[in-house]
């Protein structure tokens, strides 16, 4: 992972992979843009209160996303102003791109952030399964107590238990595994293919250190946080939804979040309240990112020119102290 850290760096990878992304972003919001209707804007006082609830509360689930990603980089002294600007256009960019590719993008720069781009997997690989297990919980408890059939959200259901299951097997028992995988190959392989699976081992273990080292301390807080976001998405989206006659806000969140799994810019779903929902993510994430893309950008550039610079110096400075 360092290796391609300093890859990035060297061929200014990271400005290629933020311009890259961002036109991608841009790409998919122009497109879901010229989908949305205005005439929403005619309606009541009382649909606009609901609006506005609905956004303080959609903006405070975000606020508490980059709160939970703060205390997972605690150790990592990561200011916030340049967390939340990373959030802000990495959320952006997920939130159109599709199956969800944008999580790359996120990995990348929280990667850049940490200098470290197997910390992004890791940081990223955690707050991935504190949402599953809470949203995993609510889908089971919520069948279990209405009549309402699993079968549609099953796919949903097996992939988000897949992924809780493996990530529980992998932090409990690797250290086991892996002591004895590393026994057994160190005493009787001398192959070529012994020693890759020994650096991929490594590698492994190296994740799961950082993993072990994230989470140590703040897990509970880390799954309290997350509980605390998908109460607030539900309640946001049972008062949008609301007003334009959904009676189960948890049939509407399910929906959305079946949906939303792939892509909002690509989902075939066209009722009135996913769009609504479509076109008020359109409008809060595009205005939230627009600043910080120019400032994420000017940085980028700011740092490569900082380098290159660096290296012209260091090789003019190489030059003269071997002509001397």
């Amino acid at each position: 992972m360092g290796l391609i850290f300093r890859k990035l760096q060297k061929r200014d990878g990271y400005i290629i992979i933020f311009i890259l992304f961002i036109t991608l972003g841009l790409i998919f919001t122009v497109k879901t843009g010229y989908s949305i209707n205005f005439d929403f804007v005619k309606q009541s006082s009382g649909f606009w209160k609901s609006i506005i609830l609905f956004t303080l509360l959609y903006l405070a689930a975000h606020l508490l996303r980059i709160i939970r990603l703060y205390t997972i980089l605690l150790e990592n002294k990561i200011k916030f102003k340049d967390l939340l600007r990373v959030y802000a256009v990495t959320a952006w960019v997920n939130f159109f791109i599709p199956y969800k590719v944008g999580e790359i993008f996120r990995v990348i720069e929280i990667g850049r952030l940490c200098k470290n781009v197997r910390r992004g997997i890791v940081v990223i690989w955690i707050e991935r399964l504190f949402d599953a297990i809470v949203i995993l919980t609510i889908m089971l408890v919520y069948f279990l107590l209405s009549d309402i059939s699993l079968i549609d959200y099953l796919p949903l259901v097996i992939i988000l238990f897949t992924f809780i299951s493996f990530s529980f097997f992998y932090y409990l028992e690797f250290p086991f595994t892996y002591k004895y995988v590393n026994q057994l190959i160190m005493s009787r392989s001398n192959s070529t293919r012994g020693v890759k699976l020994l650096n991929f081992l490594y590698n492994m273990r190296k994740i799961h250190s950082d993993i072990k080292a994230l989470i140590q301390g703040r897990s509970s807080l880390g799954l309290f946080i997350s509980v605390i976001i998908w109460i607030l998405e539900i309640f946001s989206i049972s008062i949008l939804f609301s007003t334009i006659n959904i009676s189960s806000m948890f049939q509407s969140f399910f929906l959305l979040l079946n949906d939303s799994f792939f892509s909002i810019s690509t989902s075939e779903t066209n009722s009135s309240n996913f769009l609504l929902y479509k076109n008020l993510g359109l409008i809060i994430l595009s205005l939230l990112a627009l600043y910080f893309i120019c400032s994420l950008l000017i940085n980028r550039i700011s740092e490569a020119l900082r380098l290159r610079n660096k290296q012209a110096r260091m090789q003019y400075v190489r030059k003269n102290t071997e002509y001397y």
